[in-house]
């Protein structure tokens, strides 16, 4: 694909809790190809787009829900 083609698609923020941002994820990952109508931008901190995307799922599912960070403020 040449850099005009690239350049009238929309980028987008990679959303972890967006379905269709984790599909978009796991095609990448497992193909190699990125879906041709989700473009993402590619945040300061990090070399590759597959690299972002893996750091941000981790995250999002590693943050401790509210009734979890109740819990862990009554144990203590």
């Amino acid at each position: 694909m040449g850099i005009l083609q690239t350049v009238h698609r929309r980028h987008i923020r990679f959303n972890p809790a967006d379905a269709a941002h984790r599909v978009a994820y796991w095609r990448l990952r497992t193909t190699g190809k990125q879906d041709e109508n989700l473009r993402f931008v590619l945040e300061e901190g990090y070399s590759n787009v597959l690299a972002m995307m893996q750091a941000r799922i981790a995250d999002h599912f590693s943050q401790p829900t509210e009734e979890a960070a109740k819990v862990l403020r009554m144990k203590k």
